[in-house]
């Protein structure tokens, strides 16, 4: 596997925690709290992004790749996983709203 396609799936690690955590958590099967899982992947995803960028930016002096559009492509990547994260999270609080008004 190339750096890059690991840049990514580091990038995606916090989208797939909140789909699969913050439904849980929703549920109320797992001991954490929604807030916590959600506060842990959108400072992970900021985290990730970082680290990815920098995965990128040795790879690319690696190859002698003199231009910044590896890391710029990767940043940019980062920010549209960011906002599908954001989404995401938005879905899981309208539906976790929605419980909580059906059970009142």
């Amino acid at each position: 596997m190339n750096l890059f396609g690991l840049a990514l799936i580091l990038i995606l690690i916090p989208l797939m925690i909140q789909l699969v955590f913050g439904t849980l958590a929703i549920k109320k099967k797992i001991s954490f709290s929604f807030e916590y899982i959600t506060l842990l992947c959108c400072f992970g995803q900021l985290i990730f992004i970082y680290l990815a960028v920098k995965i990128i930016s040795i790879d690319a002096q690696n190859q002698n790749v003199k231009c910044g559009m590896p890391q710029a492509s990767i940043f940019f990547a980062g920010i549209i996983f960011t906002i599908i994260l954001l989404v995401a999270i938005i879905i899981q609080l309208l539906f976790r709203m929605k419980i909580k008004k059906s059970q009142n």
